[in-house]
């Protein structure tokens, strides 16, 4: 009978510029996710049996221009949206065109929004970080008031898992959609 080696997780706050960045680390060094709630709750770093599983920002001043959106979460759409506009519910919504190329508004605006820590957990062989962002439909492109989580987790050696649950604060139905704009590593 084999028997499954047991991981321990600890839990890090160190700075990235000006924003705080939250850590869980294997003890062995193998397993490790960055977080940077304040700035839209961005996944900085994964390693994965010792592997950076993603290309993420190196530098504040990289991610502060919004580069390339790594690991950004992308809410209140996922997408692009052409000429920045929507229609719901026959009215006409403008969000600021952010692809100049393009003419399109891309993703949204969730690296806008600082997320707080709403629980972190470290136990044996599973470790995590819930963030949460509680916008009051301030923006007259999306005036929507929604509550959004997300759960980061390493679990036993090598499992990542993500989760976003998105709370509709209004009374009425609204649009969205969700993603995540992961760049992974890919070879050596």
């Amino acid at each position: 009978m084999s028997r499954t080696k047991s991981v321990m997780y600890s839990l890090q706050e160190s700075p990235f510029g000006n924003f705080a960045q939250l850590c869980i680390k294997s003890d062995d060094g193998k397993n490790s996710l960055s977080v940077l709630p304040a700035f839209g709750a961005c996944l900085l770093d994964l390693q994965l049996g010792g592997h950076r599983v993603l290309d993420g920002y190196d530098t504040v001043n990289e991610m502060i221009s919004y580069r390339w959106m790594k690991s950004g979460l992308l809410f209140p759409f996922a997408n692009r949206l052409k000429n920045g506009t929507y229609i719901w519910n026959n009215d006409t919504y403008y969000f600021p065109i952010n692809d100049a190329i393009t003419g399109n508004a891309l993703h949204g605006f969730g690296m806008d929004i600082p997320f707080e820590v709403i629980q972190t957990h470290i136990y044996e062989r599973e470790a995590g970080i819930i963030c949460r962002c509680e916008y009051n439909g301030e923006w007259a492109a999306y005036p929507f008031p929604f509550t959004l989580e997300v759960h980061y987790y390493l679990q036993a050696e090598t499992v990542f898992h993500m989760k976003m649950r998105f709370y509709n604060d209004g009374a009425t139905a609204i649009p969205v959609s969700l993603g995540w704009h992961p760049f992974f590593r890919l070879g050596n």
